[in-house]
């Protein structure tokens, strides 16, 4: 690419590079740190031609998807699904049509538009109108934001005030249990916040 003079580079990061949220605690470290290494290879190749762009794609259907809602916690699927599931063939086809004219973030849907506008940081933007833009929209997307985060916090809350009920039903039951049978439950406790 720099010999050519031209090219292209995408960092496919993730909404919760910018969001830290329960659950991702090893994952958004990581995708936080691709934004770093983009904005520094941004300023090293630009002169050169080079163009590069991060891609912040919101939670896509694929097969590794599907694999990760079996382990993932209640409180992370919940807050999650606020945002919905994307196909792949939407996201791929969003991601391209940015790198194709030049973006310097590629992004989809609200919650994803709103995530990227407000930690946009020292990233140079795509354009003069999407500067104008992030810069009109930043004030009402803040309160957005922090209703979003509140939200989620109502989710964490709530599921660990069921978690700890649940915890006493089951010991309360268990005795009770025993002093009548003498065995004890094997019942599931469902943590549906």
């Amino acid at each position: 690419m720099k010999q050519r003079g031209s090219g292209s580079v995408t960092f496919v990061s993730s909404i919760t590079g910018f969001v830290g949220l329960y659950g991702y605690s090893a994952y958004c470290p990581s995708k936080f740190a691709l934004i770093g290494l983009a904005q520094s290879l941004r300023m090293e190749v630009t002169h050169r031609g080079i163009h590069v762009m991060v891609a912040f794609p919101p939670d896509t259907d694929t097969p590794g998807f599907a694999a990760e809602e079996v382990t993932k916690p209640t409180e992370t699927k919940l807050i999650g699904a606020t945002a919905g599931l994307f196909s792949a063939d939407v996201v791929a086809a969003a991601l391209l049509q940015d790198l194709l004219e030049g973006n310097t973030t590629s992004t989809l849907g609200l919650d994803g538009h709103m995530v990227v506008t407000l930690c946009v940081g020292m990233m140079p933007p795509s354009s003069i109108l999407g500067l104008m833009v992030q810069v009109a929209s930043m004030g009402v997307l803040r309160i957005v934001g922090c209703l979003h985060l509140w939200h989620f916090y109502r989710i964490v809350a709530r599921c660990a005030a069921q978690r700890k009920g649940s915890k006493k039903e089951t010991s309360a039951q268990r005795r009770k249990d025993n002093s009548t049978t003498g065995r004890v439950s094997t019942s599931s406790i469902q943590t549906d916040c």
